[in-house]
């Protein structure tokens, strides 16, 4: 119930525009969508989809009234469909939970992280290209994911006494030399970054099982949050 409260709330933020018009409105609804993106962020797609349809409709009534211009109607338009693509995400979750919840698992005693899946070993930059994404839920004493395949949905949880070992794993591949161009002195490209680097590197989760490798690649901070969860002996 909370959630769907703070959805409602936050597309009220549209109203606004009888105080406020044009850019500053712009400026205000950004901050207070991040907000409310972080505050439902892995609780369920039905909230998204609930905020994405109430401040189109709040939108049009804005427009009805001669009370919003059409800049704002396109800003909101976008924020909209913005949102309906996160939902998607999300429901990548929500069927994780369902799963879940039909094996007997509470889905709140679990941490949720969006992430890519890798089939089998992954060693070097190279073998990432065809990585499927994931949803990945952990807590000290097992794992589960899901992940879309050829197949279908798969859904699966993992015991933490299954797991014959797990860490962080750095992948890495040489670089080519790379010559920046003229216009990316204005607009720098994020080639520019790595430019020194005579190869590029991050890291990938490995969990090895008694048959079987699994891997999964987020950003390294992401990662060695789930391990600290997997280190968990309490």
């Amino acid at each position: 119930m909370k959630n769907y409260l703070i959805s409602i709330i936050f597309s009220l933020i549209i109203y606004l525009q009888f105080l406020i018009r044009g850019w500053p409105f712009i400026g205000i609804s950004i901050l207070s969508m991040i907000i409310f993106y972080n505050l439902n962020k892995k609780k369920g797609s039905i909230y998204f989809t609930l905020f994405s349809a109430l401040i189109l409709i709040n939108q049009v009534i804005m427009y009805i009234l001669k009370s919003s211009s059409l800049l704002e109607f396109i800003f909101i338009i976008i924020s909209a469909l913005i949102f309906f693509v996160a939902a998607s995400d999300e429901k990548k979750v929500d069927i994780l939970k369902k799963y879940l919840k039909e094996n007997s698992e509470d889905p709140k005693k679990f941490k949720y992280d969006l992430c890519f899946f890798g089939m089998g070993e992954i060693d070097n930059l190279e073998n990432m290209k065809n990585l499927s994404q994931a949803v990945l839920a952990y807590n000290k004493d097992k794992i589960a994911y899901n992940v879309k395949l050829i197949t279908g949905e798969y859904s699966r949880i993992i015991s933490k006494k299954e797991i014959e070992d797990y860490g962080l794993i750095r992948v890495k591949k040489s670089q080519e030399p790379y010559y920046p161009k003229l216009w990316e002195m204005v607009w720098p490209s994020p080639r520019l970054r790595t430019l020194h680097k005579p190869y590029l590197e991050t890291f990938i989760l490995a969990i090895q099982l008694k048959d079987e490798r699994i891997t999964f690649y987020e950003e390294p901070k992401i990662l060695y949050k789930i391990t600290k969860e997997l280190d968990d002996k309490n």
